[in-house]
């Protein structure tokens, strides 16, 4: 079973991306703010979902992978594009 929580600052309950073409084992999940630090640009959902080498992590429904980019199944779309963008700031 896998955490959907950002690797680097424990973000969770938000959009996350993971590493394009990147072994399971060496995945590091990311949110916005970390995949803008880690890819040194912006992300533009307007735009597209990907943000330098970085994808959207998309779980599977036995939550122990990520979907392959193009194999996300489109419930699995929408639940990814109805999290919110960015983490809560308290």
């Amino acid at each position: 079973m896998i955490e959907y929580i950002c690797t680097k600052c424990s973000a969770s309950g938000c959009k996350l991306w993971r590493q394009y073409q990147t072994f399971f084992e060496h995945i590091k999940l990311m949110c916005a703010d970390c995949t803008e630090a880690d890819q040194g640009r912006e992300i533009d959902l307007s735009k597209g979902d990907q943000c330098g080498w970085m994808i959207p992590a998309v779980p599977t429904a036995e939550n122990d992978t990520y979907w392959g980019y193009s194999s996300v199944p489109i419930e699995l779309v929408t639940w990814w594009k109805a999290l919110p963008d960015r983490r809560e700031t308290r």
